[in-house]
């Protein structure tokens, strides 16, 4: 007689290896979450950069055309702004490369 019982061994490998691709799939959707975060907080920096830059810009030029005495410190800041978003930008692309990821927000890790 055929009995349709289960090793109980059988049955905790088995279980093991099931949680195991739980886990997996937890630790993709994670990842992915994260990389969407990433991304959108690159976005949202990126655009705040680029409005400093062209607000600083044409501070610059309106400095300049009405012969203002601080139209060369409008330049520093101007380039000021472009050296930290520059830096931002390497940063972040720095990180990602350094935890598997080939540019930023393309975590690649194991």
């Amino acid at each position: 007689m055929l009995t349709n019982r289960v090793n109980p061994a059988r049955k905790w490998q088995m279980t093991v290896v099931l949680l195991f691709f739980v886990s997996f799939a937890h630790a993709q959707n994670t990842a992915g979450g994260l990389q969407l975060l990433v991304e959108q907080i690159k976005l949202i920096a990126n655009i705040l950069f680029v409005g400093a830059i062209i607000w600083a810009a044409i501070r610059t030029v309106i400095a300049f055309a009405g012969g203002s005495p601080t139209a060369m410190r409008n330049v520093l800041y101007t380039i000021i702004i472009a050296l930290f978003w520059f830096g931002f930008n390497y940063f972040v692309e720095d990180i990602a490369s350094s935890l598997g990821g080939v540019g930023a927000g393309q975590y690649g890790g194991q």
